[in-house]
């Protein structure tokens, strides 16, 4: 991502000019002020640094509301790891830094911010996954506001941020339910793709270049038809309770594999028709089948974030959108949740 504030010293030199005093009995010599140093103003903050601004503050709170929960199972750990890779990744190089010299202090005097919170009185688990649950949509919502708005090396970013907020929302609401919680829910669909922000006219976001997005657009359409086809053949081969997973599954691809060929079309780039058959691998019983399941679905999600990071603006909801959906349908694939899915595999 771009550094968005330019920070620039100045120096100004002010000359005095010796006058007649005023009063007699005043005379004397007057001082001048030489090389003072003019106040400098920096500029207002671009739409990358306002974004970039706010989802630090979100997740940095989201970390510290958390250190006061009460625990249960393996909430709240499940989320503290991945969100100190979310703050390490939205800081800047003076950020983390400055970060870094708090928790080496801390760490001389032996008492951790999380030590303190020990020490402290904990939230009970209900109020900690209904409060943890809202902050999970919310964020979701900003990391995918972001994603349609900022420059494309950073909407990638924002894009896996939302997919990680998405499934982490729907995985606690899988964690209240079993933990007898009630009131926690996963988060509604996305639905307003629409820009939330005014964006500045200074440091305006700066999208990919337009060249880049015609190949993995077309690797995208071909992967997005490819499994389609696979859920539907995988959909005989599993067990009958599994099947209308797999038909809507292939249903979801096939749409998306439509979707992503309008946008190649409103770009002026040839789309994809799917082809009558495609090599599976062999053999597929329903442990093959489920594999293949989760590969397919992992990789649909890794195209829509990447693709979200080279789209021009006006193309860019559709791949958060398939992002979303794509987490969506990996949650009850996976155990672990990368701290940027489709962009990492999980390590920090």
């Amino acid at each position: 991502m771009r550094n968005t504030r330019k920070v620039l010293a100045r120096r100004g030199f002010l000359a005095g000019a010796l006058a007649t005093p005023f009063l007699a009995g005043c005379s004397g010599p007057t001082r001048i002020a030489i090389g003072g140093r003019e106040t400098y103003t920096p500029p207002p903050p671009g739409i990358d640094e306002i974004y970039r601004t706010e989802l630090l503050e979100a997740v940095t709170d989201l970390a510290m509301s958390l250190a006061h929960a009460e625990t249960h199972g393996d909430f709240p750990a499940f989320l503290t790891d991945p969100l100190e890779t979310h703050q390490r990744a939205l800081r800047t190089g003076a950020e983390q830094e400055k970060a870094a010299s708090a928790e080496a202090e801390s760490s001389a005097h032996s008492t951790s911010p999380s030590e303190s919170a020990v020490r402290g009185a904990k939230d009970p688990v209900t109020q900690a996954m209904t409060k943890t649950s809202h902050d999970l949509a919310a964020l979701r919502d900003l990391y995918a506001h972001a994603a349609i708005q900022v420059s494309g090396d950073f909407a990638d970013l924002c894009a896996s941020g939302a997919a990680w907020a998405e499934l982490t929302g729907i995985r606690l609401a899988h964690r209240a339910h079993a933990a007898g919680v009630n009131g926690v829910k996963a988060p509604e669909k996305f639905s307003d793709l629409k820009p939330a922000r005014d964006v500045p006219d200074i440091d305006p976001p700066e999208p990919a270049t337009a060249d880049l997005i015609a190949t993995p657009l077309k690797d995208a359409q071909i992967d997005e038809n490819f499994a389609a086809y696979a859920l539907e053949v995988a959909a005989t081969r599993v067990e009958e309770s599994h099947r209308d997973a797999y038909v809507k599954a292939a249903n979801a691809h096939a749409a998306r594999a439509e979707a992503f060929a309008e946008v190649a079309e409103h770009l002026g780039l040839e789309p994809v028709a799917r082809e009558a058959g495609y090599a599976l691998p062999r053999p597929l019983g329903a442990k093959d089948a489920a594999k293949m399941r989760v590969d397919v679905e992992a990789q649909s999600l890794a195209n829509a974030v990447e693709l979200a990071g080279l789209a021009p603006f006006t193309e860019r909801a559709t791949f958060v959108r398939a992002a979303l959906e794509s987490a969506r349908a990996l949650e009850p694939l996976q155990e672990r949740i990368a701290p940027f899915p489709g962009i990492d595999a999980g390590e920090n």
